[in-house]
């Protein structure tokens, strides 16, 4: 899924298995995505953030791309929490996603996370876009209990950021 579908659909409709999805652990969602071995290696953080470690995790590939989401769900109640997802898509995605949150009334913002000089933009849910490898890459999210809380996880997650080695 890419950033401008993340933009302009409902977070309920996200929540639903993408074609090709499935759910697992974050640690198997990390070693199917080495296996694929895509070039250049997929930049995939080294680290979770605390909220996301245990969570449900899902990957799927469209378009040359992939996506993985982190699904954070209560430890008692399984009540849905919130998500957060990374993708990488094709290049022209990034002026994509600038076009539709600007046709919403929002003005996207540059700002640096870590490395990498990205887009702060919103639309239906907020997140961060930037150029790496010859792509547009993305991480979006929110966690409903506390709206705005999930930004930290966000920046973690791309501060993080590494090419991801195959696992022996």
């Amino acid at each position: 899924m890419t950033a401008v579908r993340i933009l302009v659909t409902s977070s309920v409709a996200l929540m639903a298995a993408a074609p090709g999805a499935a759910a697992d652990t974050p640690a198997g969602v990390r070693a199917r995505l080495a296996h694929v071995a895509l070039r250049p290696a997929p930049l995939y953080p080294t680290r979770l953030p605390l909220r996301i470690q245990d969570s449900n995790a899902a990957l799927s590939f469209s378009d040359g791309g992939f996506d993985v989401t982190w699904t954070r769900r209560g430890v008692e109640s399984g009540q849905l929490l919130g998500y957060l997802t990374l993708g990488r898509g094709s290049r022209r995605e990034l002026s994509e996603d600038l076009r539709i949150a600007r046709s919403r009334g929002f003005q996207p913002r540059r700002t640096r996370v870590g490395r990498f000089a990205t887009w702060y933009l919103c639309g239906h849910i907020c997140g961060y876009a930037w150029r790496a490898q010859s792509y547009t890459y993305s991480a979006f999210g929110i966690y409903y209990l506390q709206p705005g809380s999930e930004r930290a996880d966000l920046r973690a997650l791309i501060k993080r950021l590494a090419p991801l080695q195959p696992s022996a």
